[in-house]
């Protein structure tokens, strides 16, 4: 690609992975090499011409595959599976199949982060997961009861409850997952299927000044 126009010239390698394009004017390009199922490669600044030939190296794509499994120990299907780390943005999310498999393939080499859930289950996240250019890394989840939220919300000058504040619940974690919901007429309000881990409790309502707290896995029930 020409860095100083929109023009681009395609080509592809030959016998041996080489390759020409004869029909580039002198000055500055990008090269982009893209081949499945390898990770692409761009080199951003290549002048030309070009008193040596350009080697690009490619690199396969990982792949992280694994099995859920649900409370019984049993193979679980239909469960949310999501993927975040290092080598992608934005996490990447799939479905466990019948037999409780599920894959993640086509990704860069990395440190991942894996968590499932289905309806009031959750797992833990499996953390850590590494994995080097062209390796499958084979994992097992487990789905659990998931952690229950109960609170209420008042107002602070008078002690009276307030209904329809906005309570959303977030993970500080790197698969960020997200649930809302809203205080009934007597101010309360419950979120269920909760991972165990810190959460982000954020809480607004017209009128009053939003409010955001952490609500760890030891803590009692919140009143806002």
């Amino acid at each position: 690609t020409g860095n100083e126009t929109s023009e681009v010239w395609s080509v592809s390698t030959g016998e041996g992975g080489t390759f020409a394009c004869e029909t580039l004017p002198a000055g500055a390009v990008s090269v982009q090499a893209t081949l499945a199922p390898y990770e692409t490669v761009t080199l951003p600044l290549v002048m030309l011409p070009s008193p040596q030939p350009v080697s690009i190296t490619l690199q396969r794509m990982a792949a992280v595959t694994g099995l859920l499994l649900g409370p019984d120990k049993k193979p679980l299907a239909s469960a949310s599976i999501r993927l975040a780390g290092s080598g992608i943005w934005p996490a990447r999310a799939t479905l466990s199949d019948a037999r409780g498999a599920f894959e993640f393939s086509t990704i860069p080499a990395g440190v991942y982060e894996v968590s499932a859930a289905r309806g009031e289950l959750v797992s833990a996240p499996f953390e850590g997961v590494s994995v080097e250019p062209g390796e499958e890394v084979k994992i097992e989840l487990s789905l659990g009861p998931g952690r229950v939220l109960k609170g209420g919300v008042r107002e602070a000058a008078s002690g009276r409850a307030l209904a329809g504040a906005q309570i959303r619940v977030a993970e500080d974690a790197l698969t960020p997952t997200a649930q809302e919901t809203q205080s009934g007429l007597d101010g309360s309000f419950e979120l269920r299927g909760l991972r165990w881990i810190e959460q982000r409790v954020h809480v607004e309502l017209a009128g009053y000044v939003a409010i955001e707290t952490m609500w760890g896995p030891a803590d009692p029930p919140l009143q806002i």
